[in-house]
């Protein structure tokens, strides 16, 4: 098996770029400006907040790998940050590959909702109705993501690392 090196060996990074890959995003393509793929490190109401407001503010969904701290090798989860009307909602996700032919979607923790990326990887949203059959899909979905993220270093894709913190009721976003 091959040592990953994609982002500079930073787990998170490595999952970032996994999780566009395998959600259907090719490296060499950017797709459309409607989503972004990221990780949240030492999650909190706070943090959530500051990332649904960045994504209305940038006009992008989200989808993040969250980690519980700066020392985890695997994340904790993958949440959704899903745009509407009225704002943002932020979903706790899995990863599932319900068709080997096809990319990864992300199944919410209610077994009742799916989101995939359409052709111009816009997020798409579906009645999940795979009966006892997502268990095991999401099971598939994680063992790829970390296989993909172990794998990485073939595909590399440009990290634009930004920096959201929060301090008090003050979010501050900031590209390094």
């Amino acid at each position: 098996m091959k040592k990953n090196t994609t982002g500079a060996g930073c787990p998170r990074k490595a999952m970032t770029h996994a999780l566009r890959y395998e959600l259907g995003l090719q490296a060499e393509r950017t797709g459309t400006c409607a989503i972004t793929f990221g990780a949240i490190s030492f999650p909190s109401e706070a943090v959530f907040n500051a990332a649904a407001d960045a994504a209305i503010d940038n006009r992008h969904d989200m989808i993040v790998s969250v980690w519980a701290d700066n020392s985890c090798e695997k994340p904790s989860g993958y949440a959704l940050i899903l745009r509407s009307i009225g704002g943002a909602e932020v979903l706790e996700v899995e990863p599932a590959q319900l068709d080997k032919s096809r990319p990864l979607v992300m199944v919410s923790l209610d077994r009742k909702r799916m989101f995939f990326l359409n052709e111009r990887a816009i997020v798409v949203e579906a009645k999940c109705d795979r009966g006892g059959k997502v268990e095991r899909a999401i099971r598939r979905g994680k063992s790829i993501l970390d296989k993909a993220a172990a794998d990485g270093s073939e595909r590399t894709v440009r990290w634009e690392h930004t920096r959201v913190t929060v301090e008090g009721d003050i979010i501050k976003t900031q590209n390094n």
